[in-house]
């Protein structure tokens, strides 16, 4: 079966919690095939919003 795993931000706010992520992953890829979508960490989609705004703003 595929599995879809989405994991927040916050999941992945700290090295213990990365590797729990890793091991809830790891109990369900035995049977199955496993596809992880991940937020971003916190603070990261504001980031990216502007760094994409200032992209837009020198292609003008």
């Amino acid at each position: 079966m595929k599995l879809v795993l989405k994991f927040g931000g916050t999941s992945l706010a700290s090295p213990k919690d990365i590797i729990g992520v890793a091991k809830t992953v790891a109990s369900f890829s035995k049977d199955n095939e496993i596809v992880v979508v991940c937020s971003a960490v916190d603070g990261i989609t504001d980031d990216l919003i502007l760094i994409s705004k200032m992209i837009e703003q020198r292609k003008k």
